[in-house]
């Protein structure tokens, strides 16, 4: 009888230990997708300035080629 009380001491020590890593994990997991929602909002941020900056480079390079036009133009006449 004494030898089952303390099986069943250690038993619930062995669960409090579990449970204690068990909650650890957890607050990581919880940790780990904020991090992850972070990291793909930055990214939905960089992609759209990334597209941003190809729309403002291809008006640039359509003005330069306007203005190019306009220099070959001058210099026929």
């Amino acid at each position: 009888m004494i030898g089952l009380k303390k099986r069943i001491q250690e038993l619930g020590c062995k669960v409090d230990v579990a449970n204690a890593e068990m909650e650890e994990v957890k607050c990581i997991k919880e940790t780990t997708e904020q991090e992850l929602k972070g990291n793909e909002l930055q990214l939905a941020l960089n992609e759209a300035s990334i597209q941003t900056l190809e729309a403002r480079i291809s008006i640039i390079q359509d003005e330069i080629s306007s203005v190019g036009s306009q220099v070959e133009g001058l210099k026929v006449v």
